[in-house]
C-alpha cells in the first residue's frame, strides 16, 4: 500500500467518524442549548461568559503548544508523553490556584459579587481536563477519530442531562457550571479507560526542551487566539452588563453552531493529515480541495442564517432572545472566514513553520485589536462591524503567507472562493425576497425560506456543474455501494 493511499484512507475514515461524531455531538449540544435558553435568563448566560476568557487563557498555558509538537513529530516515546503529562498537570494546578486567589478581584472588576464562587467551581474543569490531554492528543495523532468522537458524544450526553436537570430544579447559573464539570470528568475518565498509554514516573528534560522549542511558538499563537476569541466577552461584560453580554453571546454561539460543526468535521483533521504529506505539490492539491469544499458548504449557510436570523432566533430560542438578531446577522458576514483560516494555518504548521505562524498570528491579532478598539466606542454593532473588517484583512494576510508555503500565486486561493461567493449571493437574493411575504408564523417562514434556499443553491450548483457537489454525490454513492 503506497503512502498516498494510506493518507487518503486515513482522511476518509477521519472525515466519516468526525461527521458522525460532530453531527451527534452538535445535535445534542444544540438541543441542550435550546432547552437551557428557555429555562435560564440572558443574565445567567452572561455571568458564565464573563469567566470564559480566564479559563481559555489557563487552557492555553496548560497545553503550551506541546500537543501540537507531539502531533508534528514523526515518532514519539512513552517518556515524551509522560514528560508533557506531568507538565500539563503542574501548570493547570498552578493556574487554578491563581484564579482561585484572584476570584474576588475578578468579581469586583465586573461588579458581580456572585462571580467569586462561580470562578472557583467553573475553573475546576480545565484542571480535570489536564489529566487526559495526552490521551486525547494520541488519538488525534493516530487519526483515531472514531474513539475521539464516541468519547465526546458520551460526555456531551451526560453533561447535557445534568445541566437540564439542574436548570429545571432551579439551580440557575450553576446548571451551566455543572454541565462544564460533568463533561470534563466524563470524557477524562473515558480517555483513561480507552487509551493504552499510561504515564510512567519519568520527566525527560531534553525531550521537553526539544518539543518546547516548537511548542512555545504554537503556544503564543494559541494564547493569542483564545484571548481574542474571548476578549469581546471581557469588554462587553465590563462596559455593559451580564444581560447584554448574554444576548451578545447568544448571537456568537448561534453563529458557532454551523461553523464549529464544519471546523470540527473537516478542518480539525487537516493538521495531522497535512503533516503526513511530504511533497509541496501533493500538499497544494489536497489543501485546495479542502478549501474549496469548506467554502462551498459554509458560505451559503452563513448567508442563509443572516437572512433568516429573526425567525430562527424566535422559533429556536424564544422571543426573549430577539435582541440578539442584529448581532447574529453581523457575525454571519465574516464567520465563514474562521474554518478557511483554520485550514491555511494548519498548512503552515504542518511544514514546521512555527516562527512564521507566530508572526502571522501576532500581525492578525493586532489588526483585530485595533478594529475592536475603534468599534466599541460607538456600541456593540459598530464593534462587530470593526471586527468584520479586521477579519477580512486577516484573511488576506493568511493567504499571503500560505501561498508562499504552497509555491502558488495569490489569486489561486481567491479563485477557489469565487464560485461559492457568487452562488451564495444569488441564493441569498431569492431568500431575501421571501422575507417580504405576509407570513402567518415564524416557524412557517423559517421552514419555507430554508427549504427554498437549499433548493436554489442545489439547482445553481447543478447548473454550473460545481465539482464540490459532484464530489459529495460520489462520496454518498460510494458509501451506499
Amino acid at each position: 500500500m503506497n503512502k498516498q493511499k494510506t493518507v487518503r484512507e486515513l482522511t476518509i475514515s477521519s472525515v466519516k467518524w468526525n461527521t458522525i461524531g460532530q453531527l451527534g455531538y452538535q445535535g445534542f449540544s444544540i438541543f441542550v442549548s435550546i432547552l437551557l435558553a428557555r429555562l435560564l435568563s440572558p443574565a445567567e448566560f452572561g455571568l458564565v461568559a464573563m469567566l470564559f476568557i480566564f479559563s481559555e487563557i489557563a487552557n492555553a498555558f496548560v497545553n503550551s503548544g506541546l500537543s501540537a509538537a507531539l502531533i508534528q513529530r514523526k515518532s514519539i516515546s512513552s517518556a515524551d508523553c509522560s514528560t508533557i503529562f506531568y507538565f500539563n498537570i503542574g501548570v493547570s494546578f498552578l493556574f487554578y490556584c491563581i484564579l482561585f486567589l484572584l476570584a474576588p478581584v475578578i468579581a469586583r472588576f465586573y461588579n458581580e459579587p456572585q462571580l467569586v464562587l462561580l470562578i472557583k467551581y467553573y475553573n475546576l474543569a480545565f484542571l480535570i481536563h489536564s489529566f487526559s490531554l495526552i490521551q486525547a492528543t494520541l488519538l488525534i495523532k493516530e487519526l483515531n477519530y472514531k474513539a475521539q468522537n464516541i468519547i465526546q458524544l458520551i460526555g456531551v450526553f451526560f453533561s447535557g442531562i445534568v445541566a437540564i436537570a439542574l436548570a429545571y430544579l432551579g439551580f440557575g447559573v450553576y446548571s451551566l457550571i455543572g454541565q462544564s464539570l460533568t463533561f470534563a470528568l466524563t470524557t477524562g475518565i473515558l480517555y483513561w479507560l480507552y487509551s493504552n498509554w499510561k504515564p510512567s514516573l519519568v520527566f525527560n528534560k531534553a525531550s521537553f526542551l526539544e518539543m518546547y522549542g516548537f511548542g512555545i511558538k504554537v503556544f503564543f499563537v494559541v494564547l493569542l487566539d483564545k484571548v481574542f476569541n474571548a476578549v469581546d466577552n471581557l469588554i462587553i461584560g465590563k462596559i455593559f452588563n451580564a444581560n447584554q453580554l448574554g444576548i451578545y453571546n447568544r448571537a456568537k454561539t448561534t453563529k458557532d453552531i454551523p461553523i464549529n460543526n464544519i471546523t470540527n468535521i473537516l478542518t480539525s483533521i487537516t493538521y495531522p493529515v497535512f503533516s503526513k504529506i511530504e511533497t509541496i505539490a501533493e500538499l497544494r492539491k489536497i489543501h485546495n480541495q479542502y478549501l474549496s469544499l469548506i467554502s462551498y458548504i459554509t458560505m451559503p449557510i452563513m448567508v442563509g442564517l443572516a437572512i433568516t436570523a429573526k425567525p430562527f432566533i424566535s422559533v429556536v430560542f424564544s422571543d426573549k432572545w430577539l435582541p440578539s438578531v442584529p448581532y447574529l446577522q453581523l457575525f454571519c458576514l465574516f464567520a465563514f472566514i474562521i474554518p478557511l483560516n483554520s485550514i491555511m494555518v494548519n498548512t503552515i504548521l504542518s511544514r514546521g513553520k512555527s516562527s512564521k505562524f507566530l508572526k502571522l498570528e501576532v500581525y492578525k491579532k493586532l489588526i483585530l485589536l485595533l478594529s475592536m478598539s475603534i468599534g466599541i466606542i460607538w456600541g456593540i454593532k459598530t464593534f462587530l462591524c470593526g471586527l468584520c473588517i479586521g477579519y477580512y484583512i486577516s484573511l488576506f494576510s493568511t493567504i499571503h503567507f500560505v501561498v508562499r508555503i504552497l509555491e502558488a500565486p495569490f489569486y489561486s486561493i481567491i479563485k477557489i472562493l469565487i464560485p461559492s461567493i457568487f452562488l451564495s449571493i444569488f441564493m441569498g437574493l431569492f431568500v431575501f425576497l421571501m422575507t417580504y411575504f405576509p407570513w402567518k408564523s415564524n416557524i412557517i417562514q423559517l421552514l419555507s425560506e430554508s427549504l427554498v434556499g437549499i433548493f436554489i443553491y442545489f439547482l445553481l450548483s447543478l447548473f454550473t456543474k460545481q465539482k464540490e457537489l459532484i464530489f459529495i454525490f460520489q462520496l454518498i454513492k460510494n458509501k451506499f455501494r
